[in-house]
């Protein structure tokens, strides 16, 4: 073959080699797997009802004001008869002790405080026999001074025993000073060891932790043996005699409610049965993140029935048909690129034969359990993607999994 027909196959090559790169398409990102669910109606406004929680009247951390090893917890008797260690659901009485330290330690302690103001006292009473001594022997010394003066203006003594006498007065008056500073200082002493010994027995009654109130127990952290350091948190009691119902509203919605208003309560554990409180308090400010004012309700519990994180429907009174309210999975939520005090979400739309995921800025409302209430962005029905929302953008195609 002659140089002019190798170019010629040569450019023949290049030729179908351009051609095929023309024929191949450019690089397209598959769509991203996402799980997606349709929007539900999570609650209503205007008069309708509204999921809450419902928490204890009151609830207190019981810690240890001292350290050291747990010897004992209260012990009750379980449903078979037998002795157990006190556990969560069991109520206790005011006053009753739940747990005990170690006492030794502080036991030793407050003896040593003890020995030390009997100490303290012996000197002190020591101090004040001195200064009684003091005390006679000045009041002599004084007699005999006076005497020496009548004597010695009369020209009845001779100066040198007058000076001999007066001597004797100044020196037993120095000493009733000093035994008196004495006294003071052993009676300082005394007060100090009294304050001591004063602490130490508080240690060693704090020792014992007892219960603040009648009470019901939500939580134990320790065991036997486990070492306790100070301030810490050994049973978390709650009192539910009283309950207090926990719900989110809307400002349109704040206007019709006011303290003392009575309100009927449900909860799904309880189906056939209402409970009855009135408002106690109502939050004056909205909470920056779900825009809704926190109320509660107060409702009485003197049998238990009602449990600490149950949920509740609570009924506002009111007028004209209730608006439904959308509401979406937690995992739905997220935070749109250059806004990160607003919150978002993706919606799947249908385009031809793919689906695309848009973003749709939201404003959200009271979260109540995995869900939380969407006051404005999207509608009841439409599919939002729950799982995977973190991996996709504006206008991305994706791809709906089970």
């Amino acid at each position: 073959m002659g140089g002019r027909g190798l170019w010629l196959a040569i450019g023949l090559l290049l030729g179908t080699l351009v051609a095929g790169c023309r024929d191949q398409d450019p690089y397209q990102k598959p769509p991203t797997p996402v799980k997606v669910k349709a929007v539900e109606s999570g609650g209503e406004e205007r008069g309708g009802r509204y999921s809450a929680t419902i928490l204890p009247f009151t609830q207190v951390d019981l810690a240890f004001k001292v350290g050291g090893y747990v010897r004992e917890i209260l012990q009750v008797r379980g449903a078979d008869g037998r002795l157990r260690l006190v556990q969560e659901g069991d109520r206790v009485a005011k006053g009753t002790v739940l747990a005990r330290l170690r006492e030794s330690d502080y036991l030793v302690k407050l003896n040593q405080a003890k020995s030390q103001l009997a100490e303290a006292q012996a000197a002190g009473a020591e101090a004040k026999s001195q200064l009684n001594e003091a005390r006679a022997a000045f009041e002599q010394a004084r007699l005999d001074h006076e005497r020496a003066r009548n004597l010695y203006e009369a020209q009845s003594l001779a100066k040198a025993d007058y000076d001999a006498a007066k001597a004797r007065h100044d020196m037993n008056q120095a000493a009733v000073e000093k035994a008196k500073a004495q006294l003071l200082v052993a009676e300082a002493r005394v007060q100090a060891v009294r304050q001591q010994v004063a602490e130490a027995d508080i240690s060693v009654q704090d020792v014992s932790l007892k219960a603040a109130m009648d009470s019901v127990v939500l939580k134990r952290n320790i065991e036997v043996g486990t070492l306790a350091g100070s301030g810490t948190v050994a049973f978390v009691l709650a009192d539910v005699a009283s309950v207090k119902v926990v719900f989110g509203v809307s400002d349109v919605v704040l206007e019709s409610l006011k303290t003392g208003t009575a309100l009927t309560i449900t909860t799904e554990a309880i189906p056939d049965e209402e409970f009855r409180g009135q408002i106690t308090r109502i939050a004056p400010s909205a909470d920056p993140k779900v825009r809704v004012f926190e109320v509660e309700v107060t409702i009485p519990n003197p049998r238990g029935r009602l449990k600490a994180g149950m949920i509740a429907t609570v009924v506002l009174p009111g007028a004209g048909a209730p608006a439904p309210i959308p509401s979406v999975p937690l995992s739905a939520i997220v935070r749109p690129a250059g806004a990160a005090e607003d919150y978002a979400l993706f919606v799947v739309e249908r385009r031809g034969e793919a689906n695309v995921a848009r973003i749709r800025r939201v404003k959200l409302g009271p979260v109540t359990g995995n869900t939380v209430a969407v006051t404005e962005g999207v509608a009841v029905g439409e599919s939002v993607i729950v799982t995977g929302a973190t991996l996709v953008a504006d206008g991305e195609p994706v791809r709906i999994t089970p």
